[in-house]
């Protein structure tokens, strides 16, 4: 058989298979990858619906994002240890001031860093099983750990961090994120999330335009050209109101004070109400509770998308700066469209260290556990979900790779 790629680092990559009646995924320990979500249309076909690379011929694809010289725009990544941007690449925690890399265009920090958590070679727990079915719910799942050392792009504390991918169901792709701080004095900030783009096309050539999005959220986290949080904003006539199914070709290209660059990037604060409470499993600890956060359906496909979270934002990606270079291409070959593909990132506020009174906290305290819980749930849309295509065949050109 075909050896094992080996990471950037030299270990050997490992790659894991989870599969249930109604969908199929692929997890990579680099990086806690999300390599592959296989699900099937109205029709019964099935297609992969989230961008990347193939595994093991090209994993290349994934060593490092295109912002570092890479191909890859985290393509389904776990981002740590802060998600989104830290103003100036600074904040302050019980009255020290720490520096994270500035990694962005040397002004903001973003996404933990030049070497975030999805540039590491995740480890199999010690201890018990790492895969696998569930004992008590027969569930295939796959647990992956890493040590985040004090100092790591700036950070504050050494963590333990696992995260643990599951299926609940026949079609629920479930996320259970863990961290311990070790350090018996010092606080730290957390915001983990996964960064898959979704195109429920199965296209990778077809931008996300067609996809009727629903958010439970009616306020916005407003930003600066740099994307750094201004104040939370009310959506109601703007853009960014997607209160009710909304297509996301609609007003992508609105000449709005909301929109900094091309298309949407941006925090919602999620509501919700006890009637979209979703347990995470039945497993004995329950995991935390999550409420709706979205809703994302798709055309041609009938393919529906609904997420559940215990997080208090959701951010929207639509996948502006992908392709990363031109004639870039994805699994089987394919040419990556322009903003073929959404993200859906469940997490606190951009920002929240330097927000503490505004914002939920994101603090780890000495000794403090970190739990927090994300469910894709894949299926089939009803009639009255669907939104028709009015965007053409939906292959768009990056501009400036014409």
């Amino acid at each position: 058989g075909t050896a094992a790629p080996k990471t950037p680092d030299g270990e050997e990559l490992r790659v894991y298979e989870l599969w249930a009646k109604g969908i199929r995924v692929q997890v990579l320990s680099w990086g806690c990858y999300i390599s592959k979500v296989l699900v099937p249309d109205a029709r019964g076909t099935w297609d992969d619906v989230v961008l990347g690379f193939d595994v093991p011929e090209d994993f290349e694809g994934y060593h490092k994002p295109g912002l570092y010289g890479g191909r890859s725009h985290w393509f389904g990544c776990v981002i740590g240890r802060y998600c989104g941007r830290i103003a100036g690449g600074r904040f302050e925690l019980d009255g020290k001031v720490y520096n994270v890399d500035k990694n962005l265009n040397g002004e903001h920090h973003l996404h933990g860093g030049t070497r975030g958590w999805d540039q590491y070679n995740w480890q199999e727990v010690s201890g018990r099983p790492s895969c696998g079915l569930d004992p008590d719910t027969g569930e295939p799942f796959v647990v992956l750990t890493r040590r985040s050392l004090a100092g790591e792009e700036g950070y504050p504390a050494t963590l333990d961090v696992t995260v643990r991918y599951s299926i609940a169901g026949n079609s629920t792709l479930s996320i259970q994120y863990e961290a311990l701080n070790l350090d018996p004095d010092l606080s730290t900030v957390i915001n983990m999330t996964n960064h898959s783009y979704f195109n429920l096309s199965g296209d990778c050539s077809r931008s996300i335009y067609n996809h009727a999005l629903k958010l439970e959220s009616s306020k916005v986290c407003a930003v600066d050209p740099g994307g750094v949080p201004i104040e939370i904003r009310d959506v109601e006539s703007t853009p960014l109101d997607f209160t009710c199914l909304r297509r996301l070709g609609d007003h992508i290209g609105d000449d709005d004070e909301h929109f900094h660059g091309p298309g949407y990037d941006h925090s919602f604060v999620l509501t919700g109400s006890g009637a979209t409470l979703f347990q995470t499993s039945t497993r004995s600890d329950g995991g935390p509770i999550m409420r709706r956060a979205a809703l994302v359906t798709e055309p041609g496909s009938g393919r529906r998308l609904e997420v559940f979270t215990s997080e208090p934002a959701i951010h929207l990606y639509s996948a502006n700066h992908v392709p990363w270079a031109k004639d870039a291409t994805g699994k089987a070959g394919v040419k990556f469209g322009y903003r073929s593909g959404f993200c859906l990132e469940t997490q606190h506020l951009p920002d929240s260290p330097n927000n503490p009174e505004e914002y939920p906290s994101t603090v780890l305290a000495p000794g403090g556990h970190f739990r927090s819980a994300t469910a894709f749930c894949f299926g089939v849309a009803e009639a009255d979900e669907i939104l028709g295509s009015v965007h053409g065949d939906a292959r768009l050109c990056r501009p400036g790779f014409e």
